[in-house]
């Protein structure tokens, strides 16, 4: 038994010297990664200039994220929130009422938030269109600036927000509806 093990042992010992180990050398690696860097540097510029898709109902989601921020920091607080809509910027800011000016005008500040950003910036494809009380473009009043307030119980400013998209020529719009009670953005149904 000892002869046959130190047999089988020596055998191992020979197979594995005269055994060639067949591996990669410092160079047939170095060819592969610059192949693989040169495709990379092919196509990455065509994956980064392309702007991704924006869908609608994602948009939808944004909206109501941060509608439901500013009815969440109303109640809380007990304090009239406003969304303001700049036109120019493509942006959405939750601002707090925090008294009035020496004029007796509503002061509003930005709100911050270690849990939730209180600002939105639109993709550079969307565009806000319009915001609408009723009738009346808020836009046209003020100069490209809209609001939509949040009272101290949660009840929102029924304002329409129209977005148009324009992705790489084709142009799109939506408008979304804030409902009152509900606090939330719906687009809107066509007839």
């Amino acid at each position: 038994m000892a002869k046959t093990t130190i047999l089988t042992l020596r055998t191992i010992c020979m197979s594995v010297r005269n055994a060639r180990i067949s591996a990669f050398s410092l160079i047939e690696i170095m060819i592969g990664l610059a192949i693989i860097g040169i495709g990379a540097s092919m196509v990455m510029p065509r994956l980064l200039r392309r702007s991704p898709t924006i869908e609608w109902p994602a948009l939808n989601q944004e909206l109501n994220n941060i509608l439901y921020f500013a009815r969440q920091e109303a109640i809380t607080t007990q304090k009239v929130h406003r969304l303001t809509f700049n036109k120019k910027k493509r942006s959405i800011t939750v601002e707090a009422r925090e008294g009035d000016t020496e004029k007796g005008v509503p002061k509003y500040v930005s709100v911050y938030s270690t849990y939730f950003t209180a600002e939105y910036e639109f993709p550079e494809q969307i565009t806000l269109e319009w915001v609408k009380l009723g009738k009346k473009d808020l836009f046209d009043e003020h100069k490209g600036i809209a609001w939509c307030y949040v009272v101290p119980n949660g009840l929102v400013q029924d304002v329409s927000v129209k977005l148009v998209r324009d992705d790489r020529g084709a142009i799109s719009s939506k408008v979304f509806n804030a409902a009152p009670f509900l606090g939330t953005f719906a687009e809107e149904e066509k007839l």
